[in-house]
Formats: C-alpha cells, sequence, structure tokens
C-alpha cells in the first residue's frame, strides 16, 4: 500500500531562512546528515524566537520519525532516536509513522532499499538541483508485514549492517596501509635504497 497510510505526518522544514542572530536552537538540512545520524557541529544556530515559530510551523523532529532528504542529495535518510530539541530545513521531510502499524527502525531500512529508492527516481524533478516533492514521497508504494515480523526484520539488519560496516572498516585500513606500504617502496627504490639491478 502507499507509504502514507500507515504514517500521522509527513510534511517537510522550514521553507524561509532562520534567524541566526543570537542562535541557539540548532537548524538541520540534508548537508548535516552523516551516514545514519546527524552532524550538529556543522549545522546552523536559530534563535529562540525563531524556533519557537518554527515548531509551531511543525519543522521540529520527534523520536520515533524518520527524516528523507528531497533535495539535491535525495533519499538520506535518519531515525531519530534521541530527544533533542532542533527543527529541520525544507530540504527535508519528516515522516511519522503510526507505531500500531509501522515501526520507525523498519520505515527507516524501507526507505534505504531499492524498493523505495527506485520509486523515488521516478518522481524526481530537476537536473540542477534535483527535488523531491512531499506529495511524490506520499505516492511511494511499500511492503508492510505485521509489526512483529517488522522488528524481526529490523533486529535482523541492525546487526547485519554493523557486521558489514565492520568489514567495510577493515578494507579501508588495509587499503590505507597498503598505499603507505607501496609509497615507502617506491621511495625505497628510487633513492636506490633497494638493489633493484638484474643478478
Amino acid at each position: 500500500t502507499q507509504l502514507k497510510r500507515l504514517c500521522l505526518v509527513i510534511t517537510d522544514g522550514a521553507h524561509v531562512s532562520p534567524e541566526t542572530d543570537g542562535g541557539v536552537y540548532h537548524f538541520v538540512s540534508t548537508k548535516d546528515l552523516d551516514g545514519d545520524t546527524i552532524n550538529f557541529e556543522t549545522s546552523l544556530l536559530t534563535s529562540p524566537s525563531s524556533y519557537e515559530q518554527l515548531v509551531k510551523n511543525g519543522c521540529r523532529p520527534i523520536v520515533g520519525d524518520v527524516l528523507f532528504s528531497k533535495d539535491g542529495t535525495i533519499g538520506r535518510t535518519v531515525h531519530i532516536k534521541f530527544n533533542k530539541e532542533f527543527v529541520v530545513a525544507s530540504s527535508l521531510i519528516i515522516i511519522r509513522p503510526d507505531t500500531n502499524l509501522l515501526k520507525p527502525s523498519f520505515l527507516n531500512y524501507l526507505c534505504e532499499s531499492s524498493v523505495v529508492s527506485q520509486q523515488v527516481e521516478g518522481f524526481v524533478k530537476g537536473a540542477g538541483l534535483p527535488r523531491l516533492s512531499i506529495q511524490s514521497l506520499m505516492r511511494v508504494i511499500g511492503v508492510f508485514p505485521p509489526v512483529v515480523e517488522q522488528e524481526a526484520i529490523s533486529s535482523f539488519l541492525t546487526s547485519e549492517v554493523a557486521r558489514l560496516d565492520e568489514l567495510s572498516l577493515e578494507a579501508t585500513r588495509g587499503i590505507a596501509l597498503l598505499k603507505e606500504r607501496r609509497s615507502a617502496l617506491i621511495s625505497a627504490a628510487v633513492t636506490g635504497k633497494i638493489d633493484v639491478r638484474l643478478s
């Protein structure tokens, strides 16, 4: 069925520039999404009065929401698992699932899957700055098993993704080490530290 049928809210963030004088509260946009979390160090800060207005306009995510990037780099997601006061820009869509029907962790993995990404690609408009509308995301169709099965799938994926991330990290370290050895070998050869003459 369509994603919107299992969600309480699907909306985007602020369409106005935040007031940054006396900035206190984080104003997060697509550029601040870092893997499966948010890098608050890179985000703008907005004033208390601006923050209050943006909260009234529905721009503040809560625990259990999933953020989905819709401008520029499309389809990056973050599952909000922490309670923090911040608001988001219009480049992010806030998806608030009905947790009786759809578990946030499963929704996040679903949004990262090819099932959703291939549909989203067909809805994207614009070449210079690709954009996805909220209405288009609402039309996305997904497979939604019972919540018990959703939790089992999410638990399995969390375990497997962590294992694959560790393997990827090991591979990255190995590549860096091999590059160092390659550079050292070349340096040793060209400076005469290694006898490369044929015997």
